[in-house]
């Protein structure tokens, strides 16, 4: 066999154990791509889990908050009304047997109790609207919070897709 033979003999084992190689590679790097999507697949689905979790968790103890409040309200409510109910009860008695003058200042401390009333329900309203705002912000940063990990997660996945078909268009000399 002349040399010249020989070298195109070599040269075509060379070119098929290249194209060998390069079909091993391309089916790692598919293989690598499918895992990578499965990874990325899961770890989307587990972010999203958790982000439904913790959705619902702010969501229960909003409502939490909310029952606690209102049951205070609704105390501080009877305590005042019980409070008004005795005074009022007093101020009668005293009514009749008094005059006109005694009048007068119970229907002033009718008002008074009345304006405290107000002012509870009030506060009470304050603390209910901030404690509801707090809950929201809340669930807004964990939900903001699982947006931004499961676009990392893309933006991964994404990078190394490219990375391997980059190295399979290395590979099979197509970059050249």
């Amino acid at each position: 066999m002349s040399s010249s033979q020989k070298a195109s003999f070599n040269a075509g084992e060379t070119k098929a154990q290249a194209e060998e190689k390069t079909n091993q590679m391309q089916e790692k790097a598919g293989e690598m791509t499918n895992q990578m999507q499965e990874k990325a697949s899961e770890k989307t689905s587990q972010v999203s889990e958790m982000a439904g979790e913790k959705k619902s968790q702010v969501s229960d103890m909003a409502v939490e908050k909310t029952n606690q409040v209102s049951e205070i309200a609704g105390e501080k409510t009877r305590q005042v009304s019980d409070m008004a109910g005795e005074k009022t009860r007093q101020v009668s008695d005293v009514v009749g047997a008094k005059t006109s003058q005694v009048s007068d200042v119970a229907t002033e401390k009718a008002s008074q109790v009345s304006g405290v009333a107000s002012e509870k329900t009030s506060q009470v309203s304050e603390v209910v609207s901030e404690k509801t705002s707090q809950v929201s912000d809340v669930a807004g940063g964990m939900l903001q919070s699982a947006k931004e990990s499961v676009q990392e997660a893309g933006s991964q996945v994404k990078a190394k897709a490219e990375d391997a078909a980059e190295a399979v268009k290395n590979a099979t000399g197509i970059n050249k």
